[in-house]
């Protein structure tokens, strides 16, 4: 650093950056924080491993929970197993689901799970961190069987 050359109004310093700054080396997800290695197979995945995988994950929270509107749930689980983007007012819908299960956060995680598995491209991925928490006790089981569709993908 110098001040020789330097703006007066910029202040008495001047910085020079030499090379480049490495992007940030965290995962770019809440799922990637907790499951890096799961989360990274998935999102590199082609595209239909990782509708499989979003729709078996889909399956497991629907299958645990009882929501609000039967239909809505079911357009919801069509759209992830057909690798599909619903619109908004859709996913608003789904964002206003009440779920019936043991707790109020396993109950969130479950709607949540419907709307981010709902969502466009790679970034559905997230709604695995929604699943995690959703089906806590089945979640190594779930897990074990999106390891084994990354593999036969």
């Amino acid at each position: 650093m110098s001040d020789e050359g330097a703006d007066p109004e910029a202040g008495p310093w001047v910085t020079v950056r030499l090379g480049s700054i490495r992007p940030d080396p965290r995962p770019p997800s809440s799922f990637g924080h907790d499951e890096p290695d799961l989360d990274a197979r998935l999102r590199a995945a082609p595209e239909r491993v990782r509708r499989a995988a979003l729709a078996l994950a889909v399956r497991a929270v629907t299958t645990r929970f009882r929501f609000g509107d039967d239909e809505l749930v079911r357009q919801a689980v069509e759209a992830v197993e057909r690798g599909l983007t619903l619109a908004e007012e859709t996913r608003s819908r789904i964002g206003h689901l009440r779920a019936q299960g043991t707790d109020l956060r396993t109950c969130s995680s479950a709607v949540h799970a419907l709307y981010a598995a709902t969502g466009k491209g790679v970034a559905a991925v997230e709604a695995l961190n929604a699943v995690r928490y959703a089906v806590a006790d089945d979640w190594p089981v779930l897990r074990r069987e999106l390891y084994r569709l990354v593999r036969e993908g």
